[in-house]
């Protein structure tokens, strides 16, 4: 066995740096289950003898059929705790290549194939965003036949990633002070107003503000609780489901207004406790359908930013601004329910303030002179 630290490289295989240098150590079991390990010199060696033993293996068993389908299925499979609109979401995105090779050998698939499929879905138009995901989606699911032992080789694991060619204008899903104005003054009724200016002031996924309760507001520490969100009622009482991650699982505080737009909601929806804080004008949850007919019935012709999509939108722009006004990335990070590096990422845009406040910054070639 193999003593130290290890960093795995590929499934099953280990590299170490020791006093003779880098080593890669391949594991396996032997024909009585025992855990083996065989060291190399060389990464492709180490490559080479594990997928000959997970070959071997693989004749042993009979598995060298399983189908593309099968696969798929297994990795649905894999995540029991995902929701449902997320397990349908991976079903209705896979739909496409199970068309293409449900029936199929995966063991067959070749990295040529999935290149020309990925091909094929970009010569349609279909974005740089789609198609990483479509090739990551992919790769997990070969994943999971070479993890089990059922291939020796994933085939898209050559294939590198799609890089976003957008820039950082085009990616930018920041709403300006009038475009704000505008929306919010084409929302359809107070209710959805009063649900618009909520995730502007806190940031909240539409998700998440939708699933808030009653008894997840402090209004005596002037903070709110989420822990939680919806995810269907249309038809009888709320569906919760899990946040969208654990850092999702967060407080977040009243900022000023919070607390009156809050009570105002309540002066028109009296509830219990357990209730809904954001209900439409019949009493209904703002499911995603009806949040989404919302927010087309008032970005109807406005002129408004590419990456804007919806009310992620005023998330994005919350996240922004606070950002902008100087607040730490970690405090921030914290109240949207993001890691730091995301946070920076998606919501950190320099723009022409920035620029303009750097032109007298000493540059340090006046000294040099």
């Amino acid at each position: 066995m193999v003593a130290g630290d290890r960093t795995q490289v590929a499934p099953g295989i280990y590299k170490q740096d020791g006093a003779r240098g880098v080593r890669y150590h391949a594991f396996y079991r032997d024909e009585e289950g025992r855990k083996r390990s065989k060291t190399f010199t060389k990464l492709a060696d180490a490559r080479q003898f594990r997928h000959q033993v997970m070959g071997d293996k693989v004749k042993a068993r009979g598995q060298a059929g399983v189908t593309f389908a099968e696969l798929s299925a297994q990795y649905v499979e894999l995540h029991p705790n995902w929701r449902e609109s997320t397990a349908n979401s991976v079903r209705w995105r896979l739909k496409r290549p199970l068309e293409k090779w449900g029936s199929k050998e995966a063991a067959s698939i070749k990295t040529s194939d999935v290149r020309k499929y990925l091909a094929g879905l970009q010569v349609e138009g279909q974005s740089t965003r789609t198609l990483e995901a479509m090739r990551a989606l992919l790769r997990a699911v070969f994943q999971v036949g070479v993890e089990d032992g059922q291939l020796t080789l994933n085939p898209v694991a050559p294939v590198q990633p799609f890089r976003d060619d957008r820039t950082r204008e085009e990616r930018d899903a920041r709403l300006t002070a009038d475009q704000v104005k505008a929306l919010r003054e084409a929302m359809p009724s107070e209710e959805w107003r009063g649900f618009f200016d909520f995730i502007y002031a806190t940031g909240l996924r539409a998700s998440e503000a939708a699933g808030l309760t009653w008894d997840r507001c402090d209004f005596l520490r002037r903070r709110i609780r989420v822990d939680r969100q919806l995810v269907s009622g249309n038809y009888g009482d709320p569906v919760w489901g899990p946040p969208k991650s654990k850092a999702s699982t967060r407080w977040v505080p009243m900022r000023p207004g919070v607390s009156e737009l809050l009570e105002a909601q309540r002066e028109r929806h009296p509830v219990s406790l357990e209730g809904l804080v954001w209900v439409t004008e019949w009493g209904a949850p703002m499911v995603r359908s009806s949040r989404g007919d919302a927010w087309r019935h008032a970005a109807k012709g406005l002129d408004l930013p590419p990456a804007v999509k919806g009310w992620h939108s005023l998330r994005h722009t919350c996240g922004s601004i606070l950002l902008d006004q100087g607040h730490p990335p970690t405090t921030v990070a914290a109240v949207l329910g993001h890691d730091v590096a995301e946070l920076l990422r998606v919501y950190a845009h320099p723009d022409q303030d920035y620029s303009d406040a750097l032109l007298e910054a000493p540059t340090g070639l006046e000294e040099a002179g």
